[in-house]
C-alpha cells in the first residue's frame, strides 16, 4: 500500500499503518508492506524485499492524479521493480460509495457538502471527487449534494459560511494529514461551524480495509 504520506502530528501515517494491518489480516498469503512517498518507510525501502517478484500497489490516494499516475510508477520502477501494477486508487474504488453512506445515514443528514482536495493543475481530483459525490448522492435517496475544495473553485473556506442546520460534511481524504487534520476544522472554525458532523477523513472509516481487499482479490483472481 503507498500514501503520499503524513507529516507531523501524534498520528502520523497512523491511518495508513492501521489499514495496512487490517488488510494483512484478510490477505492470507499475501504480503502487505506500506510505504509513502513523504516519509517513512518509504515506498522503495518497503518493496525492497520484494521488488524481484510481482508486485501489486493499491495507492491509498483519492484520485489517479500526479502522484498516482506518474510519480509512483516512476519510483517504484526505479526501485527495480519490474512487474508492477497499480490499482485503483481508494477514492475511485466502486465499493466507497456504499460504505460512506453507512456512516453519511447515521448522521441523519439534510444535505452533504463533500470536501475535497482540488487543484489548479490539473481535474483528476475534482472529477474523482464529484463521481463520488453523485455515488453517495444516489445511494442516499439522491439527497441534495455538493462539492467544495482546498486548492479550487468552489472553496470550501467559502463554501463553509453556507452551510445550514442538517448539513453533514464528508472530509474526502485518505489519511488524517494536514489538510483533514488542520485544514477543514480550521475552515469550519473560521465560518463558525464547528459544530457540524464531519464523516471521515475516508481512509479512517471502519471497513475500509474490506474494501481494499475486495478490490485485490478481484485483480488476484483474474
Amino acid at each position: 500500500m503507498a500514501a503520499h504520506g503524513e507529516t507531523g502530528g501524534a498520528r502520523e501515517n497512523a491511518v495508513l499503518g492501521k489499514v495496512a494491518a487490517g488488510a494483512a489480516d484478510r490477505l492470507q498469503g499475501v504480503t502487505v508492506v506500506k510505504g509513502v512517498l513523504n516519509g517513512s518507510p518509504s515506498v522503495e525501502d518497503a518493496v525492497a524485499p520484494h521488488a524481484g517478484r510481482p508486485v501489486l500497489v493499491h495507492p491509498f490516494f483519492m484520485s489517479d492524479g500526479y502522484f498516482v499516475s506518474k510519480v509512483l510508477p516512476d519510483r517504484l520502477s526505479r526501485a527495480g521493480v519490474a512487474n508492477l501494477r497499480v490499482l485503483t486508487p481508494l477514492g475511485m474504488l466502486g465499493e466507497l460509495p456504499a460504505l460512506v453512506a453507512v456512516s453519511a445515514a447515521a448522521r441523519e443528514p439534510r444535505s452533504l457538502m463533500v470536501v475535497g482536495h482540488g487543484s489548479a493543475k490539473g481535474d483528476r481530483s475534482r472529477l474523482a471527487t464529484d463521481a463520488f459525490a453523485a455515488n453517495l448522492a444516489s445511494l442516499l435517496g439522491e439527497l441534495p449534494t455538493r462539492c467544495a475544495y482546498l486548492e479550487e473553485a468552489p472553496f470550501f473556506a467559502d463554501a463553509a459560511h453556507q452551510l445550514q442546520t442538517g448539513d453533514v460534511v464528508v472530509s474526502y481524504f485518505a489519511g488524517d494529514g494536514s489538510h483533514a487534520r488542520d485544514d477543514v476544522p480550521r475552515m469550519l472554525a473560521d465560518a463558525g461551524k464547528s459544530d457540524f458532523p464531519v464523516v471521515g477523513p475516508i481512509g479512517d472509516l471502519d471497513g475500509i480495509d474490506s474494501v481494499i481487499v475486495a478490490d485485490v482479490c478481484a485483480v488476484l483472481a483474474d
